[in-house]
């Protein structure tokens, strides 16, 4: 006992603060492991609680060493990122996920080499193996272990996607590999799902490690975004969200890049990786398209001309709106799958007619919806809104991502690298996208004239947030890696995976 305390009083303050605020999480993680056991009995309630005391304790030795051999943040992220990721991929039974079911299809559709869907009247999908609807019943674990040899039968159906059918070719290309590579060895479903999530959670966990290890400033922000248990169900899924977060972090962190002290010279490579990020951003979700114009933020200095710069910036989204235009065109076509619930061409005609009345419906979706927005951001509710997490989870989350957000750095004489035109440029093309994700909703999935948009979810907002940060940073300087956060997401994301796990056992 003497030697325990004589240990506690050898640490630093800041070690302390480490240690109790770790204590405190796991406490409490073991009491809402008690709370989501209660209806799977005490063995279930021992069981569960023994695997997530191990856990934390082996996390917390790893973290502890992470933190004595000064690892930068991006390698942190990376162990970690490994870890959690196996858990998110295996823990959503098949159909237990949004959109869980279209996106494989359109995956398989991809991996066959067709860039479009097919039309049948008011129905876009494709002619699909039919014991394909078999596999995406299974609700529970048992289900899953039941449909788990299940391989694709020659018996064809046309199988409907027509949500997914909208988007390009390009937000599938991850997933349509893994399900490629399944489907041309003849493996069962579940395992050419399980591989196409696989691939697109690694592109995921690549473009995010980069980014974090590149980018001069915010990194706390990018860590904690890349940890939340949305962002980790989206990246660990057949989604297209995990590309759309992903290009978008990667795109404004090269950007900030080029504003460090000293300004990045950008070469042949710099300039098209430049361009792939812009191009796959763009074409993942339209809504995002005005994010490709903060590439006009890049400094001058990083080009050899300012005439260079603003030929090759204005090219490159010359570039991405009309490729937008032309996916556009082919996709608008597949709209006529939502008639019956929404007119894109007479909501157009109401938008256009009554302006101000447009905007007062925006004003009351975001006052109606603006908390359930936030909540659902950072994770509230998981899988197909079936997985419930702490209350506790999503204010205490919502609270540090606004710190990290506005957090600036303190300095002398500190300067800030964007000016205000730039960050009136920055809010503009940040409230552009928002606009864009209401009108696109208010049109294709709303009906027409109706006084409160639908279908806006919390993760669409997910990409916005460095953006908006952008706003608040004062400097390029590094800022320090904050541990007690690191282990706030890391708790979190252990009782996220509790939720998941005993929802679906």
């Amino acid at each position: 006992m003497k030697r325990f305390i004589n240990y506690i009083k050898k640490l630093s303050i800041k070690e302390k603060q480490f240690y109790l605020i770790y204590l405190c999480l796991s406490i409490f993680s073991i009491t809402y492991v008690a709370q989501k056991s209660a209806a799977h009995g005490i063995k279930f309630l021992i069981i569960l609680a023994f695997i997530v005391i191990l856990t934390e304790i082996g996390m917390f030795f790893l973290l502890k060493k992470c933190f004595k051999n000064n690892l930068p943040l991006h390698k942190i992220y990376l162990i970690f990122a490994i870890i959690l990721g196996g858990f998110y991929i295996l823990g959503f039974p098949p159909s237990q996920l949004p959109d869980d079911t279209p996106d494989y299809l359109r995956s398989l559709e991809v991996s066959q080499f067709h860039i479009t869907s097919i039309q049948k009247g008011k129905s876009v999908g494709r002619e699909m193996p039919t014991n394909i609807k078999k596999v995406y019943k299974a609700k529970k674990y048992n289900d899953v272990i039941k449909n788990k040899d299940i391989k694709l039968n020659k018996e064809k159906d046309f199988l409907t996607f027509a949500n997914k059918a909208l988007y390009a070719f390009v937000c599938y290309i991850p997933q349509a590999i893994g399900v490629g590579i399944g489907a041309l060895l003849g493996l069962p479903i579940f395992l050419q799902i399980t591989l196409g999530k696989i691939l697109n959670y690694a592109l995921f966990v690549l473009l995010l490690y980069l980014s974090i290890k590149f980018i001069p400033s915010k990194k706390m922000l990018l860590f904690f975004i890349a940890l939340l248990p949305i962002t980790m169900q989206e990246a660990a899924s057949l989604s297209p969200d995990a590309l759309t977060i992903s290009s978008a972090i990667a795109l404004v962190s090269f950007i900030l890049w080029t504003r460090k002290d000293g300004k990045e010279k950008l070469n042949t490579k710099h300039l098209i990786v430049l361009a792939i990020l812009t191009t796959i951003l763009s074409l993942c979700k339209i809504v995002y398209l005005p994010l490709c114009f903060l590439i006009f933020l890049i400094p001058d200095e990083c080009f050899r001309s300012k005439k260079e710069k603003y030929i090759y910036c204005s090219l490159l989204t010359l570039f991405v709106v009309i490729i937008n235009l032309i996916w556009l065109k082919i996709s608008s076509e597949y709209l006529i799958a939502f008639s019956e619930r929404s007119n894109s061409k007479e909501q157009l005609k109401y938008i256009l007619s009554n302006p101000i009345r447009y905007l007062i419906i925006l004003t009351t979706t975001l006052d109606a919806y603006l908390m359930h927005y936030l909540e659902q951001m950072v994770g509230h509710s998981l899988g197909a809104f079936v997985v419930s997490t702490s209350y506790v989870i999503v204010v205490l989350s919502l609270g540090i991502l606004a710190s990290l957000i506005g957090k600036k750095l303190k300095e002398k004489d500190s300067k800030d690298i964007f000016n205000i035109i730039e960050k009136c440029f920055t809010f503009i093309l940040i409230l552009g996208t928002i606009g864009l994700m209401f009108t696109s909703l208010y049109m294709q999935w709303t009906s027409v004239g109706a006084q409160v948009i639908d279908g806006i979810q919390g993760r669409y907002f997910i990409p916005l947030l460095l953006p908006i940060a952008l706003l608040f940073t004062n400097n390029a300087k590094e800022d320090n890696i904050n541990h007690n956060i690191v282990s706030f997401a890391l708790i979190a994301n252990i009782m996220a995976l509790v939720a998941v796990f005993t929802t679906f056992i």
